[in-house]
């Protein structure tokens, strides 16, 4: 079973019409009503081609133009760990109206030429936060779309070692746009609209876009891939058809400075800094600890830890060793050595933060599981899920020094 998928109807069942009929469906054959959105545009057909000029994730944020149902780029829903769907609402109601809300988005609630058509769009992105992202899988950065489609709690599984760079915007960053290093290939999973887990192999523009997608679903925007100062750009309206099909973005003159992209989001330098600090445990013997520097908000991002890889050969010489008891398991061949502050975070079954791997990036990102009070300690469930009670082969705490 394929995801959902926007098909068109087909030329000989639209002559004489003047509306552009968009079905949504799970079969290349079978259309499977859920929902039709009619558009009615000065008497004559606008196809998804009509908007190639219009193109978003990546597009120029003109506010003209920018829907009423996208937060603004300083929400903190889109820095938040969205929440994964529970497997027994994948079908349920709530979930089919969050799709159809995002697919009104994605298509142009007016279809209003100025308004662009998305390529990929995320649910934390007009204010839901849940794990589910659409994204035309036919669209190749220079205009064509045509194939967009629904997928849930989504992951990459396998990223290529080879990358690439290519030019990225977002209508949760403003007019800030840039050039991204990616993966070129990627191997995802994810459910579809039907509840049947799928997994799927993307390569080129699309693998970026699901790359792109599922960032912000783990409260992450491209800006954060972005080191060197001179590929962040600022793209001001009426310049992205430029900026992205005659490739500007390759020398672009214009750029944002990391201080009004500071600005764009709300932050300022303390709110960026760690939320953690080491301390001593008074529940366990005296060891380190991680406690919260300030409170710390439910699913916030705490830590973006960079790791080491270890292949499980050379894992195997680190097991008696005090390091041992510090890596991770990370795929099939590789361990993880965690470069942060929460790899001295204590065991706890009733953890009240979480880690979740990137794949992507090499690192390993922590988010808060509850509210937590400044001062308050740290603790993670190092079974990797928060409510897993087997038990564990070792004693994850740290040494006593």
């Amino acid at each position: 079973m394929r995801p959902l998928l926007l098909r068109r109807v087909p030329e000989s069942d639209r002559r004489n019409r003047s509306f552009a009929d968009f079905r949504v469906s799970t079969s290349p054959t079978r259309l499977t009503m859920i929902e039709t959105v009619i558009f009615y545009f000065k008497g004559f057909l606008i196809t998804m081609e009509s908007y190639a000029e219009g193109l978003c994730y990546n597009s120029y944020m003109a506010h003209k133009t920018l829907s009423p149902a996208f937060i603004k780029p300083n929400n903190p829903i889109l820095i938040k760990l969205a929440k994964a769907i529970p497997s027994a609402e994948i079908t349920a109601k709530e979930t089919k109206e969050t799709i159809s809300k995002m697919l009104k988005v994605a298509l142009g609630e007016q279809m209003d030429i100025a308004k662009p058509i998305l390529v990929g769009l995320a649910a934390p992105q007009i204010g839901i936060s849940k794990r589910i992202i659409l994204v035309d899988v036919k669209a190749n950065g220079k205009g064509i779309v045509g194939d967009l489609r629904v997928y849930i709690n989504p992951e990459i599984v396998e990223v290529s070692k080879e990358t690439a760079e290519w030019y990225e915007g977002c209508f949760s960053t403003d007019r800030v746009c840039g050039v991204v290093e990616r993966a070129i290939s990627i191997t995802i999973k994810a459910f579809t609209p039907e509840g049947e887990e799928v997994t799927e192999k993307h390569s080129g523009y699309t693998a970026r876009i699901f790359q792109h997608e599922i960032d912000h679903l783990n409260g992450r925007e491209f800006v954060s891939h972005i080191i060197d100062d001179g590929k962040l750009h600022w793209v001001e309206d009426g310049q992205f058809p430029e900026y992205r099909n005659k490739e500007g973005w390759r020398n672009w003159k214009f750029l944002c400075p990391r201080e009004k992209w500071m600005d764009i989001k709300g932050m300022s330098k303390k709110s960026i800094t760690i939320p953690v600090y080491i301390s001593i445990s008074h529940t366990l013997n005296g060891i380190r600890c991680i406690r919260a520097a300030r409170d710390i908000k439910k699913d916030e991002l705490i830590e973006s830890s960079p790791i080491i890889l270890i292949p499980h050969q050379e894992q195997d010489n680190l097991d008696d060793t005090v390091l041992g008891s510090y890596t991770y398991d990370w795929n099939s061949a590789y361990g993880a050595f965690i470069l942060g502050y929460c790899l001295l975070t204590n065991h706890s079954f009733t953890p009240n933060i979480v880690y979740k791997r990137d794949f992507e990036m090499l690192q390993m990102n922590y988010y808060a599981l509850r509210d937590i009070k400044k001062d308050e300690e740290l603790f993670v469930n190092y079974n990797g899920k928060p409510h897993d009670t087997s038990p564990l082969e070792e004693h994850y705490t740290d040494y006593k020094y």
